[in-house]
């Protein structure tokens, strides 16, 4: 019969694993700064209800705000999380069809922007309805308010 003998097994694997982990997850530095973000919409002084708005930073995941009865908004960044990344972003509306707020079945309204006219519709549409026409705003602290005025 064989004798073995039995040593503690050497810590030098688990050491290397946790190494290995922090130095990919940089110790928690890695996630994103995300800022809580509100404001108030207003087309030529009036608010702008049921309006959607595209915040999208210039890398990293874009956050997204839906206007209420009074024209403010506030960002959602991901399912249940609020705000949107620290930066530069464009940020431009969907006018015509709108998708409902989050939580909700349907838009306040059935008609998009409802406090607009059709012809004011159209030209903030034409102004700033899409990425290639957005306007900028630099999100820099937490519970920032982004007022837009469009006129």
């Amino acid at each position: 019969m064989r004798s073995q003998l039995l040593t503690p097994a050497a810590p030098l694997p688990i050491v290397s694993a946790v190494v290995l982990c922090l130095a990919l997850t940089g110790c928690g530095q890695g996630r994103p700064d995300v800022l809580r973000v509100t404001g108030t919409v207003t087309y030529k002084d009036q608010p702008v209800p049921n309006l959607f708005l595209n915040f999208k930073p210039v890398q990293g995941r874009p956050s997204w705000g839906y206007t209420d009865a009074s024209g403010v908004y506030e960002l959602e960044y991901a399912r249940g999380k609020k705000g949107a990344l620290a930066g530069k972003h464009k940020v431009w509306f969907i006018v015509d069809k709108p998708p409902p707020p989050p939580g909700t079945m349907k838009a306040t309204t059935d008609t998009p922007a409802a406090e607009l006219s059709a012809t004011d519709r159209k030209a903030l549409k034409e102004k700033h309805g899409t990425e290639e026409k957005s306007l900028e705003f630099e999100v820099s602290e937490d519970g920032q308010v982004i007022d837009i005025a469009i006129n």
